[in-house]
C-alpha cells in the first residue's frame, strides 16, 4: 500500500514539481527536504508568492539581532528545522545562513524532487508514450480513483499537463481548507 501511495504522490509531484521545495508541516515553520527524500505530500503547499512571504516573515522573526543572517543559535530558537539542516544550507560555510542561501536550498531541493518524480513517471510509463494509461497507474490508488476527473480531454490517458492541473487544484483545495 505504501508503494501505491508513494507512486501516486510522485506521479502527481512530477507534474507540478517547482522551485519551491518547502512544505509547511506545521503552522509554525517551513521544512527543507533533501538527500533524496522529499516530504511534500506530508505537508501543506502554498503558492510561490505566499510561500516567499511566509518564509521572509519567519526569517525576520528568527533573526533576533537583525543582521540579515541566522546564526545556528537563532535558527535553533526560531526555525529548528532549518537548524537541523544548517550545515547543508550554509553554502559558503561562514557559520550563518542568509535568506539567499535558503532560496538556494529550496531551488536545489525542488530540482531534486522534479528529477526524482520525472524518473518515477518514466518508470510508470511502461510503453514510453509520455502518457499514463489506467493500466499504468493501477498501483497508484489516488490516480485510479480520480482518473476520469484528471483526464480532462477524455482520451483515456493522463498527460503531465493534466496531472499538473490536478495537483494545482488539490493544492488550492487543501490551502483553502486549512486554518489561517
Amino acid at each position: 500500500m505504501n508503494h501505491r501511495l508513494s507512486l501516486a504522490t510522485l506521479l502527481i509531484a512530477s507534474a507540478f514539481a517547482s522551485v519551491t521545495a518547502f512544505a509547511q508541516t506545521t503552522p509554525a515553520e517551513p521544512t527543507i527536504k533533501h538527500s533524496g527524500h522529499t516530504g511534500g505530500h506530508h505537508g501543506r503547499r502554498h503558492d510561490p508568492e505566499k510561500m516567499r512571504a511566509m518564509i521572509d516573515e519567519r526569517f525576520k522573526k528568527a533573526d533576533t539581532n537583525n543582521d540579515g543572517f541566522l546564526s545556528k543559535e537563532e535558527a535553533e530558537k526560531g526555525l529548528p528545522r532549518v537548524a537541523r539542516r544548517f550545515a547543508d544550507i550554509d553554502a559558503n560555510k561562514d557559520g550563518k545562513v542568509s535568506r539567499q542561501e535558503i532560496d538556494g536550498a529550496m531551488k536545489q531541493a525542488g530540482q531534486h524532487r522534479g528529477k526524482h518524480a520525472e524518473e518515477r513517471f518514466k518508470k510508470a510509463d511502461k510503453n514510453g508514450d509520455g502518457l499514463l494509461s489506467k493500466d499504468e497507474v493501477a498501483n497508484a490508488s489516488p490516480l485510479v480513483r480520480d482518473f476520469d476527473k484528471i483526464d480532462t480531454n477524455k482520451d483515456g490517458k493522463l498527460s503531465k499537463e493534466e496531472l499538473r492541473a490536478y495537483g494545482e487544484e488539490r493544492r488550492k483545495t487543501r490551502g483553502a481548507a486549512q486554518p489561517k
